[in-house]
């Protein structure tokens, strides 16, 4: 498991330096990461490299790599935090007192994921039964894919522009000592 998990993190700081070396601007790389980010947790279901695949055909200023790491960056273990802070966002904005459950046909959850052939009635009419519980969990989803993608972009700013004043300070000082041996 260690293992895995510095060859993964190796990985990520391999695109985010490549990413940061690129020529953009901090707030470029800031901005297509925080689009990731809203792409990620805006519920694109599943569409969301698609959607970045697209914006990057038409905007051609958008740091690929960012964009695409801010995306990863939910992956579906950090997706299951957003989906309950979503919809107790959305509960608190429309003063629900109860929790609603998720219903399909007068069945709970355990009895919707049964599995049923497929049809467009059985869509709407999940869809018609589970109204408020959508409309509160959309609520609180975009509310929070902004303040998140905010966020990011503060954060992931502020870290390209540490990382390249950190780096210009090593040039400087390896120039110095370089003139110093020389």
């Amino acid at each position: 498991m260690k293992k895995y998990y510095h060859k993964f993190r190796k990985h990520i700081t391999h695109h985010a330096h490549k990413a940061i070396k690129q020529k953009s601007t901090p707030h470029s790389i800031a901005l297509s990461f925080a689009i990731g980010t809203f792409i990620a947790v805006f519920p694109t279901f599943f569409l969301g490299l698609f959607i970045v695949f697209g914006l990057m055909i038409f905007y051609k200023k958008l740091n690929k790599i960012a964009a695409i790491a801010g995306l990863a960056f939910w992956n579906f273990i950090m997706m299951i935090p957003v989906y309950y802070l979503s919809y107790n966002i959305g509960r608190l904005l429309f003063n629900s007192d109860t929790e609603t459950t998720i219903r399909a046909g007068g069945y709970e959850l355990i009895e919707v994921l049964k599995i049923r052939p497929f049809s467009f009635n059985n869509v709407f009419n999940f869809l018609k039964q589970n109204i408020i519980l959508l409309q509160q969990y959309f609520i609180g989803n975009t509310i929070l894919a902004i303040l998140l993608s905010c966020l990011s972009y503060l954060v992931i700013k502020r870290a390209v522009v540490v990382y390249r004043e950190n780096k210009e300070k090593k040039k400087l000082k390896l120039r110095k000592i370089n003139k110093k041996l020389s």
